[in-house]
């Protein structure tokens, strides 16, 4: 390990990284993970930012082709409504079903082969959405509407693959390996996000903008790709991921370089794991209890509550409306709803790779999970349009959405990568691949019961 490293926390300093480790010079491994964080949020992140695309191919082509305010309200068809609320289940029952799967995979399938599978599937589903962009589905709307979906469902089950074998590999390195997954998969939904507002603005219409936008979620998953393949070509890496070669380096051998005497594909990248799932779980329950809140309260308020947020009500004489001034019709939800959560989600997680408090194994984690479900509320005060049940507003101005939504963030980012750091830190040497790969699964649960909680929130209480 370099001086900085060394400077940074103990926490961040796994048993087996000795002084006969050979250094990520660089930080080239670190960079990898970081990379490959990005790519396992690629489907989710993309689809969700994408709106204003995939209201332009449903909406109600009645309209004059001109025609551009086709995603008001008033003129929205079945599908424009409904789809966020698909994209949610089809995205979350896959996610689950697969993380689950690929924890138990650890002991049957080797890593490579199931990351290396998920990532191409990714791949070639980026390529038929990019196919879709360009073909014109006005006249079969519904079956586009339902290979949409089941393009969704094998992304997500893919993506789900790719992000358990990901944090199940980094559970192998040092902690700082999982928080810079977490930092990628934060940074992933950042470009996602500025992409999206980028895309509105340079370009033309809205099938140029998913043209422009699936693209660089397309080129982004080829280079995590080819980055993953690169990996085990590292002797760093090696150290951590291959016991033998572990007890065989040399202390003087600092070299960064491959070692050609041995099969680079004979490296299994998996521990000799044993240990019962269940056993292995209550070694990792509090944070995986912990990364399931988080998400929990994160998926009931974001993207449903936070997209519905409306800018400012203003009074005309007795009456109060809504304002519809054109930089806010086309921004004000791309950039209060989905760049401050990316941008300071992705400060959190990086903050949480320099100073780690709650300490490990502190009570005070769980805690401050819990207290996040505050901010539900905070969010149900704010504009949220239309509203059916609930008239009382606590905020109604412009700045109160984007203050809470910079801490919604800000926790969200920072909390959840202590835990899944945390997490493997509480297992066995042989246990860590199942561990990381058991925490992504309990993120993956929590994301779903948001997503469903946020359903009823919107639709029976608000």
């Amino acid at each position: 390990m370099d001086n900085s490293d060394q400077e940074s926390s103990t926490l961040l300093l796994s048993p087996s990284e000795t002084s006969n480790a050979p250094k990520d010079r660089l930080k080239f491994v670190y960079a990898i993970f970081y990379l490959l964080g990005i790519g396992t949020m690629l489907p989710w992140n993309f689809f969700i930012n994408g709106k204003h695309y995939f209201m332009y191919k449903l909406r109600n082509t009645t309209l004059p082709t001109n025609f551009t305010h086709y995603d008001e309200p008033k003129y929205e068809t079945e599908f424009q409504v409904s789809f966020e609320s698909y994209l949610a289940i089809a995205a979350m029952l896959p996610t689950v079903l697969f993380m689950f799967l690929n924890a138990v995979a650890t002991r049957l399938i080797r890593l490579r082969i199931r990351m290396v599978i998920a990532a191409v599937t990714m791949i070639l589903i980026f390529a038929v959405t990019l196919t879709f962009v360009i073909l014109d589905t006005d006249r079969w709307q519904v079956e586009f509407f339902a290979i949409t979906l089941v393009c969704i469902v094998i992304m997500n089950a893919a993506s789900a693959v790719l992000q358990g074998g990901v944090f199940g590999l980094a559970s192998m390195f040092p902690p700082k390996y999982s928080q810079s997954v977490m930092a990628g998969q934060g940074m992933g939904g950042t470009l996602a996000a500025v992409a999206n507002i980028i895309s509105i603005a340079a370009t033309k219409n809205a099938s140029q903008s998913g043209l422009f936008y699936f693209t660089i979620a397309l080129v982004v998953l080829l280079m995590a790709l080819v980055a993953y393949l690169v990996l085990p070509c590292i002797k760093f890496a090696r150290y951590h991921t291959d016991r033998n070669f572990r007890q065989t380096i040399s202390s003087n051998d600092e070299d960064n370089t491959v070692d050609t005497s041995e099969d680079l594909n004979s490296i299994s990248f998996s521990g000799s794991n044993s240990t019962p799932l269940l056993r292995v779980f209550r070694m990792i329950s509090k944070y995986a209890f912990s990364v399931s809140i988080i998400f929990f309260v994160t998926l009931a308020c974001f993207p449903a509550i936070t997209s519905s947020i409306a800018p400012a009500l203003r009074k005309e004489g007795n009456r109060t409306v809504l304002v519809k001034d054109e930089w806010r019709r086309k921004y004000f939800t791309p950039v209060i709803c989905f760049l401050l959560f990316n941008v300071f989600d992705l400060v959190g997680r990086t903050i949480a790779g320099f100073y780690q408090w709650p300490k490990f194994k502190s009570n005070l984690l769980p805690l401050f999970c819990i207290l996040r479900i505050g901010f539900i509320p905070l969010f149900v005060f704010c504009n949220v349009q239309p509203r059916l049940y609930l008239v009382t507003y606590l905020f109604q101005n412009d700045v109160a959405p984007a203050v809470i939504m910079v801490f919604f963030a800000l926790s969200n980012g920072y909390l959840s990568t202590l835990c899944m750091m945390y997490g493997p830190m509480n297992a066995n040497e042989e246990d860590e691949e199942t561990a990381g790969a058991l925490m992504p699964f309990f993120l993956a649960l929590g994301l779903s019961a948001g997503s469903f909680f946020s359903f009823l929130l919107l639709h029976y209480m608000i």
